[in-house]
């Protein structure tokens, strides 16, 4: 299966056999280029033939079916809605069987990487307690509730309605994007290292005196996240699995209340892995999965307030 992730910063794939063992993973070459674009209308062509642009036409291996993850709400296979789609076709399953003769199935890349953890836990013989809360972070941050094996919750962070008073106090020197909007992208995303760096390059030496207020901000979200979503799902989370490009600069105490899975880039480079396979991994796995808050709800925040007289 060829299996793929667009991105906000890069598209990464490979193709992947069906429950693969440690040591075939250990083989895998993933392919890693810049977004640049590609996260638009022309997603489907990623997948063409006759793109002669692709990224995706230097992978030599020959497969039969393909897995595409990416940001936004995926309903029953379609984009529902989502500010970052910037174009993304809804029928995007459609489009991307049409283009590569393939049969496709489409997720979201927080799901995906969630999904891409069990199989990690299944691969590495490791079992962390259920509900298990998934955290990615990236050029966002993007969250999964892990129910059981069998399945997941896309929690949409633009629309859940959780308060995040610890990290919003931790924030408040940081100056609101031009939205005015806060949100946990901008406090632990891109927007975070850009306001840092004034929009420059950095180097990971480069992020050492700022470590200590990522690891603060990213403790407070977690805590924030996770007596929200106890209480909105009666539940009590049980274990955290963490990850993304981003989970590089964390440090997990180790006086953290909960087992904690953490799947850094280092972390699996160190095991012979591509830092890129969690995601890729969750293409492979068909699981049951909702979204939080419901389309429903979501569909309300869109429209705004009502004018009723």
């Amino acid at each position: 299966m060829l299996c793929v992730e667009v991105g906000g910063t890069r598209i990464k794939a490979a193709v992947l056999p069906q429950e693969p063992t440690l040591e075939q993973l250990r083989e895998v070459v993933v392919l890693s280029s810049l977004t640049d674009g590609w996260l638009s209308k022309k997603v489907p062509l990623l997948f063409s033939a006759g793109s002669t642009d692709s990224p995706l036409l230097q992978i030599q291996i020959p497969y039969s079916k393909v897995s595409l993850s990416i940001a936004g709400t995926i309903v029953e296979n379609r984009i529902f809605w989502d500010s970052r789609s910037k174009g993304v076709p809804q029928q995007l399953k459609l489009a991307c069987e049409e283009e590569s003769q393939c049969t496709a199935t489409l997720d979201n890349d927080a799901v995906s990487w969630a999904k891409g953890s069990l199989e990690y836990q299944r691969v590495t013989s490791q079992e962390f307690p259920f509900p298990s809360l998934a955290i990615t972070l990236g050029t966002g941050v993007g969250v999964a509730l892990i129910q059981d094996k069998d399945s997941i919750y896309n929690i949409e962070m633009s629309y859940t309605d959780c308060p995040f008073s610890r990290l919003k106090e931790l924030t408040k020197n940081q100056p609101l994007p031009l939205s005015n909007r806060w949100s946990t992208h901008g406090a632990l995303g891109n927007r975070f290292f850009q306001w840092v760096f004034k929009e420059k390059a950095f180097t990971d030496e480069e992020m050492l005196p700022y470590l200590t207020e990522y690891n603060e901000r990213f403790q407070a979200c977690v805590q924030d996240l996770r007596e929200h979503l106890d209480k909105m799902f009666s539940i009590t989370i049980a274990s955290f699995t963490i990850g993304g490009g981003n989970s590089r600069f964390l440090t997990i105490p180790s006086s953290f209340p909960l087992p904690v899975l953490l799947l850094a880039p280092q972390i699996l480079k160190a095991a012979k892995l591509s830092g890129d396979i969690i995601q890729l991994l969750g293409c492979l796995r068909p699981l049951s999965t909702k979204v939080y808050p419901s389309v429903e709800e979501m569909k309300k925040q869109i429209a705004g307030p009502s004018n009723s007289s």
